[in-house]
């Protein structure tokens, strides 16, 4: 039976709240191995996540899922949603899991969904302590994303962030807005509206100064330098949040060792719908394989 304990660690000196999960009995001599869990779009941990943490842990990995700085009950600016800080938040999350006395720090992995799915594989990219990783229903390029909103809308969006960049200089000061917006989908706007119900601090605005970064956020000009690390990504092909064809464009610029897992059914239903046994089986047989 697996463990569970509230922990804090922090991320450019500010504080994130997390969660650890330590498989039950005794851990090897070397420690457990051991995987950081990241979050997609304003997601908070309490949120989908903890049936594959709970899966992992069960299958003695010791797991971490925690808040973005600004996010959940973590602490920092509220809904500031900047892709490099949150490759930041993973990297300090993943050394502080690391330091943990029964984990072993030669075997970490990182898991990342969504939005996430993008920092995980940055993150990798960047930090040669990570031996090999799982990325689910995430997008390569967010520039490629906006163009499936009418050109009107695109116009409007870019004109509006050019005005707040000149607001924000001159006064330090800018708008926000509502995440629903960003996401245009109405499948999210459900669940959203759902998990709001059950966790209020879920809702957050989006400062027009982050939603630059995100647009300009194109995580397949990393996926690359992932190898030699494995790399499972798994697609839901009727996905319409995040199109199919934006993994299969992660999986097409990825190199050996790699592997596409494709489940014929929704964005949400990868977490607890009929794709979320699959999901998870192969994500508990890949860490196995490679941690």
């Amino acid at each position: 039976m697996a463990h569970e304990h509230n922990v804090d660690f922090y991320s450019w000196g500010t504080r994130c709240s997390a969660v650890i999960r330590l498989p039950g009995g005794t851990p090897p001599t070397a420690g457990w191995p051991a995987i950081v869990m990241a979050h997609g779009f304003r997601g908070i941990k309490e949120w989908l996540l903890p049936p594959t943490a709970q899966a992992l842990a069960d299958a003695g990995f010791a797991v971490l899922t925690f808040d973005y700085r600004g996010f959940g009950t973590s602490d920092g600016e509220r809904g500031l949603l900047v892709p490099e800080r949150q490759v930041e938040d993973i990297r300090n999350a993943l050394t502080f899991l690391s330091a943990v006395e029964v984990v072993d720090p030669e075997r970490l992995g990182l898991w990342g969904t969504s939005f996430g799915c993008g920092t995980v594989i940055e993150a990798t990219a960047r930090d040669s302590r990570v031996k090999a990783v799982v990325g689910q229903i995430g997008f390569g390029s967010a520039p490629r994303m906006l163009e499936r909103f009418p050109p009107e809308r695109r116009t409007a969006f870019v004109k509006m962030l050019a005005e707040d960049a000149v607001r924000r200089v001159r006064t330090g000061d800018g708008a926000t807005i509502d995440p629903a917006v960003l996401l245009n989908s109405p499948e999210s706007d459900t669940v959203f509206a759902d998990a709001e119900k059950r966790w209020p601090h879920i809702a957050v605005q989006i400062p027009l100064n982050a939603v630059e970064r995100i647009f300009e956020y194109e995580p397949e000009r990393f996926v690359a330098a992932v190898a030699p690390r494995p790399l499972l990504l798994i697609g839901a092909t009727h996905d319409h949040t995040v199109p199919h064809s934006e993994i299969v464009h992660l999986y097409r610029q990825a190199r050996e060792p790699k592997e596409l897992l494709t489940i014929d059914v929704g964005h949400y239903e990868v977490y607890s719908g009929p794709g979320a046994d699959k999901a998870r089986a192969r994500t508990v047989g890949w860490f196995r394989s490679y941690l």
